[in-house]
């Protein structure tokens, strides 16, 4: 690597990490405590953003100190800004990934200037294995077709054919709900998930249409594609994987299986398995919860 190409790798790899630094953040959801990337409306050194209250209301006498931190929450991560969409995450991950790639790209380059090539070679096939680890972990995670006998034997996907209520009977919130377990996104929407019906309609042997239904008139719809097995329908996994060496990934796999109760209830299995890390520390969650919702009363 000659003087000039050396200079200009440095340079780049410092803009590139500035970038960062001054426009990527890290937030802490309120809720769930679960930790997503964001991209700042405005730079700020401040990486790292969580909420000291939470979901709670806030008490009297409460510290200024943790009012400013709940403050810059809000201002950065609640309130929406021009950053908020899709696009400007793409961009901040697509720089991310090039930096990541840049940093690893010149430490392969130092190793195989100190080391012999059979000794680098090692190197980067272990280091290869280390950063494969969790794709491997979360690719192990499927949804299981148990043999319950509560369950109707399911001949044809035509038997899920039918109005569901969106909340589910176990937890009323919006989280849980039909629509919310079907789209895969766990996302809050801006129709009200109460008084809303989710109609399920066959279509062939591998796809099931569901529409949102409010007060009868159809407001959505989406296709679940996936495959009749052992009285389950088994939808599609959707996986996402974000590899970025050395500063962040992520490793999400969603899923979802419907089966039908004795009495007709709707039973939905969904399965969420995540895997990430930042820099060298690395986190998961593999859960698989059911839920019931009930046929629209006549």
């Amino acid at each position: 690597m000659g003087y000039f190409s050396k200079r200009g790798y440095y340079v780049t790899l410092a803009v590139l990490f500035i970038i960062q630094w001054l426009m990527v953040g890290i937030s802490r959801d309120d809720e769930f405590a679960e930790h997503s990337l964001f991209v700042k409306y405005r730079p700020t050194f401040q990486v790292y953003f969580y909420s000291p209250l939470g979901m709670d209301d806030r008490p009297l006498g409460y510290p200024a100190r943790l009012d400013q931190i709940e403050a810059r929450y809000d201002n950065f991560v609640r309130e929406r800004h021009w950053s908020s969409g899709d696009i400007p995450l793409i961009l901040a991950e697509a720089v991310m990934v090039a930096f990541g790639f840049l940093l690893l790209g010149g430490i392969l380059a130092y190793l195989r200037s100190a080391f012999c090539t059979k000794h680098l070679n090692q190197i980067s096939f272990k280091f290869i294995l280390l950063l494969s680890a969790p794709t491997a972990l979360t690719g192990c995670a499927s949804l299981k077709q148990d043999n319950k006998n509560n369950i109707q034997q399911i001949l044809s996907l035509s038997a899920f054919n039918g109005t569901y209520v969106n909340p589910s009977i176990t937890n009323d919130r919006e989280f849980s709900s039909l629509w919310n377990q079907l789209n895969l996104t766990d996302k809050i929407d801006t129709l009200d998930f109460q008084k809303a019906t989710i109609a399920l309609e066959a279509q062939g042997n591998n796809k099931i249409k569901a529409t949102w239904l409010q007060n009868g008139i159809e407001k959505k719809s989406l296709l679940l594609k996936g495959k009749l097995k052992d009285n389950y329908f088994v939808s599609r996994n959707k996986r996402t994987v974000i590899p970025i060496p050395l500063i962040y990934g992520k490793v999400q796999n969603n899923q979802f299986q419907l089966s039908l109760g004795m009495d007709g209830q709707l039973y939905v299995d969904r399965l969420q398995n995540r895997w990430g890390w930042v820099f060298l520390f690395l986190a998961g969650k593999d859960e698989t919860v059911t839920y019931q919702y009930n046929t629209e009363k006549e």
